[in-house]
């Protein structure tokens, strides 16, 4: 068969296809109508794709944001509740110096129960029971036992910010009078 070049100077004259036909490859003007119309109804289909695209994002974002509050917000309950524990702690103290009254012999009683102490935004309820006393060799040595709560307590009861600790000690003192004057024994 014999290679054919077209001449490319003069102008080639198509008539209309009413089937599929080509010149020398080129697509026809049926053919080119057919693409016309499926551009037409392919047009609108990028536009929900970018606007699926931009909720998805959204979504993701509202997300990540969501989930880092919700981070930053346990974060800070955790700090307040080290904070609740440590009030707690100074209110066992404070009622432990009371009773115990260091320096002296005698066997203290326990300050008014419930006593609340306000201590930086902490609201601090300490309750001391003395019980009764025993004795150790017959009743040279008497021992008084304490039990005191103190419980610290933060913000609202019933909301996300509240936050209450408590601390619970036993103590006992020990007074011996087998010799004058009494002293702090063992």
């Amino acid at each position: 068969m014999k290679n054919i070049k077209p001449d490319l100077s003069t102008p080639i004259v198509v008539a209309p296809c009413r089937t599929r036909c080509t010149v020398f490859g080129a697509p026809s003007r049926l053919r080119l109508n057919q693409t016309r119309r499926t551009a037409k109804y392919a047009q609108g289909f990028l536009l929900p794709a970018a606007i699926f695209l931009v909720v998805i994002l959204a979504a993701l974002g509202a997300y990540a944001v969501n989930i880092s509050t919700l981070q930053q917000a346990g974060s800070a309950q955790d700090v307040q509740g080290a904070r609740a524990y440590q009030m707690a702690r100074a209110g066992v103290e404070w009622a432990a110096f009371q009773v115990l009254a260091p320096g002296t012999a005698s066997l203290g009683n326990c300050p008014a129960s419930p006593t609340v102490l306000n201590m930086e935004g902490f609201a601090v309820s300490v309750t001391c029971t003395r019980s009764a006393d025993y004795f150790e060799q017959g009743a040279d040595h008497t021992i008084a036992m304490y039990d005191i709560v103190a419980t610290a307590d933060f913000g609202t009861v019933g909301t996300a910010g509240h936050i209450q600790r408590q601390v619970i000690v036993t103590l006992s003192k020990c007074r011996g009078t087998d010799a004058s004057p009494a002293y702090q024994c063992g």
